[in-house]
């Protein structure tokens, strides 16, 4: 469907340009940008999904759970 519409819709084409990547193995390496900015700072992943869901409003706030 998106390679036969490729030639129609540019966003379509887009798409059909990079599917190769679908197929690919992707590994990213920051040590070039260590080298640059120092230690690379992590949030643990447990508190980033905890602080994402407070954000969209799907998990209650800390502060109101408590009252």
């Amino acid at each position: 469907m998106l390679r036969a519409g490729s030639p129609f819709v540019a966003m379509w084409r887009e798409i059909v340009s990079m599917s190769y990547l679908r197929f690919e193995a992707h590994r990213l390496v920051s040590t070039r940008l260590e080298e640059v900015i120092g230690e690379i700072p992590h949030t643990p992943l447990d508190h980033a999904v905890k602080e994402a869901l407070q954000d969209i409003g799907v998990a209650a706030e800390p502060s109101r759970l408590a009252a």
